[in-house]
């Protein structure tokens, strides 16, 4: 996979990937405690990537 040649790029990319992500995991069945589980650590590990990148997410 190339990564983007500049920070804003990189920046649109990662908020997709983020969405995706998280699109994914609700579809998961919320009953499944190891589901629970990632979807908390997935929000941690968002919200640490967006500060480190400046993003704002929605």
């Amino acid at each position: 996979m190339k990564l983007p040649d500049n920070i804003e790029d990189l920046r649109r990319n990662v908020q997709v990937h983020l969405a995706d992500m998280s699109r994914l995991l609700e579809m998961m069945s919320n009953e499944d405690d190891v589901v629970h589980e990632a979807r908390t650590f997935f929000l941690k590990l968002s919200l640490l990537i967006g500060r480190a990148l400046d993003i704002e997410l929605q």
